[in-house]
């Protein structure tokens, strides 16, 4: 980690993986968006009994050192300010995550296989049978369960009837490591569903939700689950060599998005 010198304004860009690549090649960046966050800020040193006065509460957290920017959504920007625009608003909506923000998981003891997890998240002020949008930032190995795609021609004419998302039970893992709240919270969830025209599950490359990347592919293969009131994933059998940590954004309209670490066991072997 580096220490940038807070005497200076210094507007600090570290491109991407990607942003390289794409200057490698000489393409433009075409930057659309940004965000703002306070990592690395301790509001705690806020004084209101500062002997200077009023211009000086903050003093301390704005003689912080700056930390250097890291293209690493795990380390920086992991607490992102967020609002539109909006004057005299004292509150917004906001989501948490009642599995965990930082969960694991585990491999089957003796086995090639993985325990689920469940992704259980909350808006607040609270919204009953509230649905989500999941960015995963990498599913190489993984897959999801109990969501499943229907394809119909509506009744007498042409193009796509209705994509459907199940509800799946709640694994047996996934239950034994939640409180009965948290349960109740899963088990009240009412399937989505969207007309069609919509896709619920988008995955970048040339996969989808019947063609699920590998652990091996080269890259990071990026998915977007939407409409869903919670998400279970799974690891692929064998297939991860070694363990991996990968980012899960939760976000909803009109609420403070939420970000989930998920770290993935090996299970390649059926030692412990």
């Amino acid at each position: 980690m580096g220490i940038l010198d807070n005497d200076t304004v210094i507007v600090d860009a570290i491109l991407t993986k990607l942003g390289r690549q794409k200057l490698a090649n000489g393409q433009p960046l075409n930057i659309s968006q940004y965000a703002f966050g306070d990592t690395g800020v301790d509001y705690t040193l806020y004084n209101p009994d500062h002997p200077s006065g009023s211009d000086s509460y903050g003093s301390a957290i704005t003689n912080l050192p700056m930390l250097e920017a890291v293209p690493d959504d795990n380390v920086f920007l992991r607490y992102r300010l967020y609002g539109r625009g909006e004057r005299n608003v004292q509150n917004f909506s906001f989501i948490t995550v009642t599995s965990g923000t930082s969960v694991t998981m585990t491999k089957v003891a003796g086995e090639t296989e993985s325990n689920p997890i469940t992704i259980i998240p909350q808006v607040f002020p609270r919204v009953n049978n509230a649905a989500f949008n999941y960015r995963i930032l990498d599913m190489r190995g993984l897959g999801l369960e109990g969501i499943r795609q229907i394809e119909t021609a509506p009744r007498g004419g042409r193009g796509r009837g209705r994509e459907v998302v199940q509800q799946p039970p709640l694994p047996e893992a996934s239950r034994q490591r939640m409180t009965a709240e948290q349960i109740a919270t899963y088990e009240s969830q009412v399937p989505q569903a969207t007309s069609g025209g919509g896709e619920i599950v988008t995955i970048s490359g040339d996969f989808n939700i019947n063609n699920l990347p590998p652990f091996d592919h080269p890259d990071p293969v990026i998915a977007n689950i939407s409409n869903q009131p919670t998400l279970t994933i799974i690891a692929k059998p064998q297939q991860f060599t070694a363990q991996r940590s990968i980012g899960i954004e939760v976000s909803r309209d009109g609420a403070a998005p939420a970000f989930v670490t998920l770290t993935v066991e090996a299970n390649n072997t059926t030692s412990a």
